[in-house]
């Protein structure tokens, strides 16, 4: 199953921002970066791309998501006139223990390269040299299978669905729980020019659970969509200055989020859905929809939102999670399949589908 999935087009704004203001959930920040529209991968509908300057993000995989395998796939462009070799971490018990890492050698062979952390100035497995370009787009996949054997551990790397590394190692070196729960992702570059710092886009981070999206997904495009109407239920109560043009229209923001609009409700169980514009004829396969909602509560009184899909007359609630007292987060939760239809995802099934959340 998909754990996560980002396209960055949340917040294209060119600027250098605190870590509060950058990264939704569930990445965590270790320092301020930009979120670039002028280096997106795909210039249309306020697409983003992440940029990294002496910085770096974290993913801590939830306990139903930590598995003994994880596939990480995600868009890279290093430009030659700011080259800085780039490092994805797997670290096991409670993000604690690194274990294995790889890094993406752009300023020398231009290289995958993977080290256990055991011996990590060891090279244990390698792609061979330039498969890594410069000032071009390349999808990176990596995979490791944590095991204490070099017999039954295994990595593999691939660029633009072709494999350049595999092979059988140890990858494990001191975990006490054989299962992957944070991955870390940065560079040790200092910018002079955050406008040419690397770039990341269309990130996935996927396990074996589940019937699909259990594998390689291959060179993706992940894209944001906001609500363009309101849809059947219109349960919550809205504020702002286009409260009469809809409720749709007081959770709309791309780029920046705007929390002097929004709706609200003190009724448990009231449901808002919206509608969004079509997706793309052209695409051939919709792996999985991302519900995303930007929320908070005032006062202490336990309250949580889950969000809601409503598909031929059939309403689907998703998770239920706590909010916060006075404050504002991102929740969000991957749909794999339709849950109401329990098949796969297609333009037409989500044109018709509408999107919200329900509160206790």
């Amino acid at each position: 199953m998909i754990c996560i999935m980002d396209g960055f087009d949340w917040k294209p704004d060119d600027s250098v921002a605190s870590a509060s203001t950058m990264i939704r959930h569930p990445w965590t920040q270790l320092t301020a970066t930009a979120i670039a529209a002028s280096r997106s991968r795909f210039s249309p509908n306020g697409s983003a791309a992440v940029l990294f300057s002496f910085n770096s993000m974290d993913y801590y995989l939830t306990p139903t998501q930590r598995d003994a395998t994880i596939v990480i796939g995600f868009a890279m462009q290093q430009l030659a006139s700011q080259i800085a070799n780039f490092g994805v971490d797997f670290y096991t018990d409670a993000g604690a223990n690194k274990q294995f890492f790889f890094t993406l050698d752009y300023a020398s062979t231009r290289s995958i390269r993977a080290f256990n952390q055991s011996a990590q100035n060891t090279v244990v497995l390698s792609s061979s040299s330039n498969v890594l370009q410069l000032n071009t787009w390349q999808y990176i996949e990596l995979k490791v299978f944590l095991s204490n054997s070099a017999a039954s551990g295994y990595v593999e790397g691939r660029v633009d669905g072709v494999t350049v590394m595999s092979g059988t190692l140890k990858t494990n070196n001191n975990a006490t729980t054989l299962l992957w729960d944070r991955l870390h992702l940065g560079t040790s570059i200092s910018a002079t020019n955050i406008s040419t710092c690397p770039a990341l886009d269309d990130v996935y981070i996927l396990n074996t659970a589940g019937a699909v999206n259990n594998d390689f997904l291959g060179d993706v495009r992940i894209d944001s969509y906001n609500p363009i109407a309101s849809g059947t239920y219109n349960d919550w109560s809205g504020t702002g200055a286009t409260v009469g043009t809809g409720n749709w229209s007081l959770v709309d923001e791309a780029p920046t989020i705007d929390t002097t609009d929004y709706v609200s409700t003190a009724v448990s169980g009231s449901i808002d859905t919206y509608t969004f514009r079509p997706l793309p004829d052209v695409l051939s396969r919709i792996y999985a929809v991302d519900i995303i909602n930007y929320t908070g509560k005032i006062g202490s009184q336990l309250r949580q939102l889950a969000p809601v899909i409503l598909y031929s007359g059939v309403t689907s609630i998703g998770t239920y999670k706590a909010l916060p007292q006075n404050s504002f987060i991102f929740q969000d939760q991957v749909y794999d399949l339709n849950p109401i239809t329990n098949s796969g995802w297609t333009p037409s099934g989500v044109l018709q589908s509408q999107f919200g959340f329900i509160t206790t």
